[in-house]
């Protein structure tokens, strides 16, 4: 399993390993940075809605005898706005609607839940949506009195699924575009690496044991010496060379063995002939001697 990993991995080239560390990279920093903002984003938009909260709290007219649609009425909240009174009258509540309107609300419909140290909580309200709420109580005499008071947290909501959308949709196109910059550029850099390649390749396909020259070589533009790639294209223009220096070497040497048997066989040709002649009178004369 680790040896098939690692081949599948060393299949990836170079470019493609590039791109995908370098779009990675900085996928996480633009994910990590829209994330963050976010959520500083939501934070301040949650400050903003409790505040909102808190101002129309205090514009509320507190009275003891009132049921909660009477009191949301002379207060002329904003749309939305949810109060929930106990007092004499007993638990009322009331909200205004999208037109304006204070509607009267079954108090059963509020599923809130547990209060913080500040006395705040969220809540859904049926048909309604969720809520923001700050509870407050007073005591008038031997009468108890309290208000919960709240706003939607649609607004919100909203607004943090329009910035999530957003980020993703610039993040994406962000990603594509630098993936396409970066893909060029790097293609362009590995260009002379690409050129040594090619040349290696033609070169190892030479058949060196007849060759006597190696005409290959890595182009002037793919061997600055100023760069890594360039440095790789200098060297192997080098190694070629020595290659070929060492072949016209050898050539060298074959041709003057060549030259040293042909000088040879030459010279030695005359005296061979003489001591055949020789040979051959000696083994007449001792054929002639043999007869008589």
């Amino acid at each position: 399993m680790i040896a098939g990993s690692r081949w599948r991995r060393h299949r990836w080239s170079l470019q493609a390993r590039l791109i995908t560390a370098v779009v990675s990279f900085v996928s996480v920093i633009l994910i990590t940075v829209g994330l963050g903002t976010g959520t500083v984003l939501e934070s301040v938009l949650r400050e903003n809605l409790d505040a909102k909260v808190t101002r129309a709290q205090d514009s509320i007219v507190l009275d003891l005898n009132s049921r909660a649609e009477d009191i949301l009425s002379r207060s002329r909240q904003e749309r939305g706005t949810l109060l929930v009174v106990n007092n004499i009258a007993g638990w009322t509540a009331a909200y205004v609607d999208d037109d304006n309107n204070v509607r009267t609300l079954d108090v059963s419909r509020i599923e809130a839940g547990p209060l913080d140290e500040a006395n705040w909580a969220y809540a859904t309200v049926d048909r309604l949506g969720d809520y923001r709420l700050h509870a407050q109580s007073a005591a008038y005499s031997t009468a108890p009195y309290s208000t919960i008071t709240g706003l939607p947290t649609s607004e919100v909501t909203s607004v943090s699924a329009r910035i999530v959308t957003t980020v993703a949709l610039l993040t994406t196109g962000g990603l594509l575009v630098l993936a396409a910059i970066i893909a060029f550029l790097i293609r362009r850099a590995l260009a002379p690496l690409r050129s040594v390649a090619a040349t290696a390749s033609r070169v190892a396909a030479m058949p060196l044991a007849e060759a006597v020259t190696i005409t290959e070589r890595v182009p002037d533009d793919d061997t600055d010496t100023h760069t890594e790639v360039g440095q790789v294209g200098h060297a192997l223009n080098t190694l070629l060379d020595h290659v070929e220096n060492s072949l016209a070497a050898r050539q060298r040497n074959e041709d003057r063995m060549r030259a040293f048997v042909a000088d040879a066989s030459h010279e030695l040709r005359t005296p061979l002939a003489s001591i055949r002649g020789y040979s051959e009178l000696s083994l007449r004369g001792i054929r002639q001697a043999e007869a008589a």
